[in-house]
């Protein structure tokens, strides 16, 4: 009965989310001596990743002699949410080592690793054995191979799986248009914009804010000026966060009146990621 009732805690305590309340069910369950009880610790490990409790978490990992498969997934997700790519994957690693068997959370997990630790043989070896799991054209993996990819900046093979997904949804093109953006290339986002759209794909609001980040860091206005033209046309400009990066287009595109347009147009200046000294001295020559 001891362990139902702290089942049925865990599971509202994972519903609220509340910090206090998870560790006060922590230090319940620690305090009977039930840290171990198989059961408990893989439904109490989840929980305390999702209420940002990852030292307790951490904790129960270590005591538990079998931790099942969410456990070790909610460990490396909740690393991740922390930043910390590094201990992610190799917690991943040595869920391999004891023969746990990942599921597409975990793997989409250490595909994340990978892309943002710029680690791409580690993020092939995944691939391939995508591919013989026969997991290859799972969609969400695919957007995470394609994300890796493009964040290795190995776009040949990052188009290769795209072309390869038996459905493409506007989610796996904005996956490589993100990372042809990153690095300024405007011409190949272009062209996976109109691919896109033959193909029936509306572009999102994301799809152009990418495209907008990737003119502005080349400085092509010119593209830049197009693509706002085309967010005005289906109404993304009511999007605040839009808004932010037709000013980050235009003010590393050096065009200081169609900057200063739109930052009297939104009359906010909650955009931190932009409003630094350099732009308010830029907007006091105008203003």
């Amino acid at each position: 009965m001891l362990v139902e009732g702290f089942l049925h805690i865990i599971q509202q305590c994972r519903k609220e989310k509340t910090l206090e309340n998870a560790r006060n069910v922590f230090n319940r369950i620690c305090g009977n001596g039930l840290e171990s009880h198989k059961v408990l610790g893989n439904y109490m490990i989840p929980m305390l990743v999702d209420c940002g409790c990852m030292s307790e978490a951490q904790q129960i990992f270590r005591k538990l002699g079998d931790p099942n498969e969410h456990s070790w997934t909610s460990l490396i997700q909740g690393y991740i949410g922390y930043g910390d790519f590094h201990t992610a994957l190799h917690v991943f690693h040595n869920m391999e080592k004891v023969h746990v068997y990942p599921s597409s959370f975990t793997l989409q997990a250490a595909l994340k690793c990978c892309a943002n630790l710029k680690y791409s043989s580690q993020g092939q070896e995944i691939h391939a054995n995508l591919v013989i799991k026969g997991l290859d054209e799972d969609p969400f993996l695919c957007s995470g191979l394609i994300d890796m990819y493009s964040k290795c900046c190995i776009f040949e093979e990052a188009y290769r799986v795209l072309l390869d997904m038996p459905f493409r949804d506007v989610v796996s093109w904005n996956s490589i248009i993100s990372g042809y953006a990153e690095r300024g290339y405007v011409k190949e986002v272009l062209e996976c914009i109109q691919n896109m759209q033959l193909e029936g794909v509306s572009p999102s609001a994301i799809t152009f804010a990418c495209t907008m980040k990737g003119c502005g860091n080349i400085g092509a206005l010119n593209y830049g000026q197009d693509i706002h033209t085309e967010i005005l046309n289906r109404g993304f400009e009511r999007d605040s966060f839009m808004n932010e990066i037709l000013l980050y287009m235009y003010l590393k595109c050096g065009s200081i009146s169609e900057a200063a347009d739109i930052f009297l147009m939104t009359n906010d200046l909650r955009y931190h990621s932009i409003a630094c000294e350099s732009c308010r001295r830029a907007f006091g020559r105008i203003l």
